[in-house]
């Protein structure tokens, strides 16, 4: 991946990088080596039409040659400030964002790793085996692993190419995904009975909190950004001052 630029907060169990590259696109890349579901390589684009100057279509960004007006030098300027704006947001958060970012997504394969095994239908024992491989597959590409989503764009154009075993591994993935969207929208409760954290820890979402980690990172939205990484750091210094003999109640 050519980049202009690069920007790398490097944590003990990963890195989270932001990418400008030659062709003007900011991509957040984090790289999370071991997690639950194995090594994540976790890539999101990240608007650019926020950062655009004032009066330039968005289209500029898409199709570089449809009429707005300005000469092809202009739309090089507009679209190149759009990248130095949106790789500048990302960049200024990244740091604070990084730590919340790597235990939200090592907690959603954790978490969704665990309740995978208690979700997959009682099967014969190969059947079984497929459905959980290609769920951990589909709940990779969920949280935005690069390889899982290649894997799953090969095997669906071989499939509209008419080769028989990728329609069978297709149909194994559609049956994937409605599992993993199930265990998607259930709470994350580990810790319900520990005394003082169930009103804390009930009803919260590893999937649901990246997916909005996630959807603040691809609309380059610094507010939103910040918000959610002070939250998550709040979250997880309140609950470890919660448990006896790490916190402060004894």
């Amino acid at each position: 991946m050519a980049s202009l630029r690069t920007h790398d907060v490097v944590l003990a169990d990963g890195t989270f990088r932001v990418v400008l590259t030659e062709k003007h696109r900011v991509l957040a890349v984090l790289d999370a080596p071991t997690t639950a579901l194995g090594p994540l390589h976790i890539v999101l684009a990240v608007a650019r039409s926020p950062f655009l100057p004032s009066g330039v279509s968005p289209l500029v960004l898409s199709q570089p040659t449809v009429e707005t007006g300005f000469d092809l030098g202009d739309i090089g300027k507009a679209v190149s400030h759009a990248a130095e704006g949106a790789f500048n947001a990302v960049s200024k958060v990244s740091t604070t964002l990084a730590r919340p970012a790597f235990d939200v997504v090592k907690a959603a394969a954790g978490e969704g790793t665990h309740l995978l095994a208690h979700a997959v239908p009682f099967l014969p024992e190969s059947e079984r085996r497929k459905l959980d491989t290609a769920s951990r597959v589909i709940m990779r590409a969920k949280l935005g692993d690069l390889t899982a989503k290649q894997f799953i764009r090969g095997i669906a154009d071989a499939a509209k190419a008419g080769e028989h075993a990728a329609t069978h591994i297709g149909d194994t993935l559609l049956d994937a995904s409605k599992v993993v969207s199930h265990i998607a929208e259930l709470p994350l409760v580990p810790l319900e009975h520990v005394p003082g954290l169930g009103p804390i820890v009930k009803g919260v979402s590893p999937f649901q909190t990246w997916d909005h980690i996630a959807d603040a990172v691809k609309k380059g939205d610094l507010k939103a950004l910040e918000s959610i990484a002070k939250q998550q750091l709040s979250l997880a210094q309140g609950v470890v001052s919660l448990i006896p003999g790490i916190g402060t109640i004894r």
